[in-house]
């Protein structure tokens, strides 16, 4: 017998194909990632760098954590061994000392929570099974899980809420330039912004959210459903000419 949807099959050749072209998508972008941080420059010294320091002994973190000024707008946490946190090179000249504080703190709160470990993981399933659109669907649960989660440990590590929240317009302002071909995006980051603005702002939905079971489950649900119905579903399968006879 001969499985429709075996690796043999036109479908199989389809699927690895698709994984193929995704594999490759998943190290070009590694590779572009890399030459953004060995282009960045190190902040040993500094407003920026004491107050990053000042954060790691205030919360007993002794990881090392490499701070590093970039061209783009948009703060960022990599890595997974070694912690990076990526900021625009004139941060100090945008936004006052608390705000600097804040966005640090946020930034690190996604290195404590290991949340490039797991966005690395849930990139890699959508780069590798691009078929699957509940891959996607989990990611956008999960990074405004993740923010969220990290606006909490900013707030918690002595950050007024009010601050973080003009911190967050602030980058907003720097990385959100409407164009005709990203409305979409703009939009939806838009949306996302607001949310967590008002979370901020509002401590008691805040909190009332907290306690309520998260939707990022609904995803993972999804997911998990969906592979079980491929892997216990009955098998398509083909037959010869001779076992149709025997059959009959």
């Amino acid at each position: 017998r001969d499985t429709v949807l075996s690796w043999q099959s036109p479908a199989g050749w389809t699927l690895a194909g698709l994984m193929l072209v995704g594999a490759i998508r998943l190290l070009v972008s590694s590779i572009i990632v890399q030459r953004k941080l060995r282009r960045a420059v190190p902040i040993t010294s500094g407003p920026v760098r004491r107050t990053l320091d000042q954060l790691l002994g205030r919360h007993g973190i002794r990881h090392a954590v490499r701070l590093r000024a970039t061209a783009s707008a948009e703060p960022a946490a990599l890595g997974i061994r070694r912690w990076t946190i990526l900021v625009p090179h004139d941060l100090s000249q945008r936004v006052t000392c608390e705000e600097i504080e804040a966005l640090l703190a946020h930034e690190l709160a996604h290195l404590v929570r290991r949340d490039p470990v797991w966005m690395g993981i849930v990139r890699g399933m959508i780069c590798l099974m691009p078929w699957q659109p509940l891959h996607r669907l989990l990611r956008r649960g999960w990074v405004e899980t993740a923010e969220q989660l990290c606006d909490d440990w900013t707030g918690a590590a002595g950050v007024p809420p009010l601050t973080l929240a003009r911190c967050l317009t602030q980058v907003a302002e720097w990385k959100l330039v409407p164009t005709v071909a990203g409305m979409t995006a703009v939009g939806r980051e838009k949306g996302r912004l607001t949310r967590r603005v008002l979370r901020l702002t509002n401590r008691s939905d805040c909190d009332s959210r907290s306690r309520r079971p998260h939707r990022l489950g609904v995803p993972v649900v999804m997911e998990v459903s969906a592979v079980l119905l491929v892997y216990c579903a009955p098998r398509i399968e083909a037959t010869t000419g001779a076992e149709s006879e025997a059959t009959t």
